[in-house]
């Protein structure tokens, strides 16, 4: 179990990521971004280190995991979120299809692009065939956030997995008085409104519905 956080406030996001480490404390990753697409990302497993947090970011995310093997090694590679071609992407949840998916697009990807982790593979097929495409291939469970820096666009979508709101941060875990994010829909948040509007549905595919 894993779990993701968002928040364009710098207290807030501290908050967040304390509480979700309940669902995940061996390793974390964080990304803070400004809108003029600097974008600083943090691995590490400890959880005390100081995350400076500088005054011109403008958004905060970040993803917090548990041990996704009996080896409980720490891997950048292995750690969210993931980035490819100026996206970044973490996930909680369980692709069912990870190999099917593999063997379509991995060959046409470089070397190490694609690795143990189920989530590596997301971003090459969003970049390949688009989101909504990309999220009606997978199979199983995901709660994601994605954010483009070419476009400075930041996405939110759930298939099973939680995903809860006040409409301006997230959290894996719930909040009280927060909504659980719709499923099956892409969510993209608003920067000068500052909350996560829909954008377009797509078709879920995890056998199940939360």
């Amino acid at each position: 179990m894993c779990g993701i956080i968002g928040s364009p406030y710098k207290e807030a996001f501290k908050h967040l990521f304390k509480k979700n480490q309940e669902r995940g404390n061996f390793a974390y990753g964080v990304i803070k971004f400004c809108i003029n697409n600097k974008v600083k990302v943090v691995k590490d497993t400890d959880f005390k280190r100081d995350l400076k947090f500088e005054d011109d970011t403008v958004f905060y995310l970040g993803h917090v995991q548990s041990p996704t093997s009996t080896k409980r090694e720490f891997s950048k590679e292995t750690t969210h979120p993931f980035e490819y071609k100026g996206m970044y992407l973490a996930h909680n949840g369980v692709l069912s299809n990870f190999e099917k998916l593999k063997t379509k697009y991995n060959k046409h990807l470089p070397d190490k692009t694609v690795n143990e982790v189920d989530s590596s593979i997301i971003l090459p097929i969003v970049d390949k065939i688009g989101l909504k495409a990309a999220l009606q291939e997978i199979e199983g469970t995901f709660g994601c956030w994605l954010y483009d820096s070419n476009t400075s666009e930041l996405f939110v979508f759930r298939s099973g997995s939680t995903i809860y709101t006040d409409d301006q941060n997230l959290s894996s875990k719930p909040i009280k008085n927060w909504q659980l994010l719709e499923e099956g829909v892409i969510y993209r948040f608003n920067f000068t409104k500052l909350k996560y509007e829909p954008i377009e549905t797509f078709r879920t595919n995890n056998g199940f519905f939360i």
